[in-house]
């Protein structure tokens, strides 16, 4: 089975917000180092996983993004 860019990037960004699920929420560029992806395609994957309420985007100094829900109640089929 192939998975597409989009659909890896996605998930290891899911992954990244579940291991520091309990920090403040976490940078897109911190994603992207950690993860050695490039920060503008993450901007690209994270857009829809905030719109299906995977992903919850906070602005400000601060802001970042965190997982809207328990890591365990999130499944790769969403």
């Amino acid at each position: 089975m192939k998975i597409s860019t989009k659909a890896r990037y996605g998930t290891r960004a899911l992954l990244d917000l579940a291991l520091h699920r309990d920090e403040e929420p976490v940078s897109l560029k911190d994603i992207a180092r950690r993860q050695e992806l490039p920060q503008q395609y993450l901007e690209h994957v994270i857009s829809p996983l905030t719109a299906a309420g995977i992903v919850r985007s906070t602005r400000g100094p601060k802001g970042g993004i965190s997982l809207a829900r328990p890591p365990r109640e999130i499944s790769l089929r969403e």
